[in-house]
């Protein structure tokens, strides 16, 4: 019984089948599902219209170009007439800094006092640099900037003093490009003597170039190869011949050494480390000097004859 109700339900849904599909499709085409795609809706795009005023319309610009270019003309024109000239740009204040204190400001002040009421833009940094090295020889470097509206700075860097001197009962500092700097002597410096000149010289020698700097840069060089090199004996004295462009050396011990500014340092500076090395030691032997200016050779006088060797020198450079 109950397998002829199963075959009898199976043959209803075959038989009705056709009619049950056909309902199916009827559903669908009346309820459509909610799926929302990325493609289901597209942002509208919007077009952006800008309206330029007239006046700046290319069809205005085009027409009217001629006069565009005269008010042009006339704004740049009337701008630097107004910067230069107007009274609010031009110079009133000036502020001189120094990295170092041997340069002497109110020289540099006065040096640049006649660009004072000039205006600002037209300030020649190059012409300001040369008034200032005319007075003041040890000045290296300036630097200039205006700062508006008034306002000129300038900031001043000299040459490196290098030795301490008197000359004509007055004692100076010498910069590195040979300039003499009245002051007091400063205890980070070596004396240098001076020989041969004493007297020759007058008149202001005050902030100006007296020695020419290639000779004293190979001063300075003979000074830092023997304390680099016979740093054990050490540099008692320096006296500098300007005539005869040479260089004497004491050192500690007592033995002089005569050096040719004329020539090849490094060449003299190598014979005397041979001569000190390979023959005799330089601390333990005396000499009354050592003359190093002949090319590939040396002369010394030994203390045995330091008496004539003295006198000698004292008729040729008195000591």
């Amino acid at each position: 019984m109950i397998m002829i109700n199963k075959i009898k339900r199976a043959l209803k849904k075959i038989k009705n089948y056709k009619f049950r599909q056909k309902q199916k499709k009827l559903r669908k085409k009346i309820f459509v599902p909610h799926i929302q795609s990325e493609k289901s809706f597209k942002k509208r795009k919007t077009k952006i219209n800008i309206k330029f005023p007239p006046l700046f319309q290319i069809e205005n610009i085009k027409k009217n170009l001629k006069y565009y270019i005269l008010w042009a003309i006339f704004f740049v024109v009337f701008s630097l007439v107004f910067l230069f000239f107007w009274p609010f740009f031009k110079v009133v204040n000036i502020d001189i800094l120094r990295y170092e204190n041997i340069t002497n400001i109110n020289i540099a002040y006065k040096s640049v006092e006649d660009i004072r009421n000039t205006p600002l833009l037209l300030i020649d940094g190059k012409n300001i640099a040369t008034k200032l090295k005319n007075y003041q020889k040890n000045i290296k470097e300036v630097k200039i900037r205006r700062i508006f509206p008034d306002t000129l700075k300038i900031t001043i860097e000299s040459y490196k003093w290098v030795f301490n001197t008197i000359i004509n009962e007055k004692e100076y500092i010498i910069t590195e490009n040979g300039v003499f700097i009245p002051s007091k002597f400063s205890t980070e410096l070596k004396e240098i003597k001076l020989g041969g000149i004493e007297g020759k010289v007058s008149g202001i020698l005050d902030y100006k170039e007296i020695f020419k700097s290639e000779e004293i840069k190979k001063i300075i060089s003979i000074q830092h190869k023997i304390n680099a090199n016979l740093i054990i004996i050490g540099i008692e004295s320096i006296y500098y011949f300007p005539t005869e462009r040479e260089v004497h050396i004491d050192l500690k011990t007592g033995t002089k050494l005569i050096f040719d500014l004329m020539g090849d340092i490094d060449e003299q500076i190598k014979k005397l480390l041979i001569f000190h090395k390979e023959q005799f030691n330089l601390k333990e032997m005396v000499f009354s000097y050592i003359d190093l200016r002949i090319k590939n050779k040396i002369f010394f006088c030994s203390q045995e004859e330091k008496n004539n060797c003295i006198l000698n020198l004292k008729n040729i450079y008195s000591y």
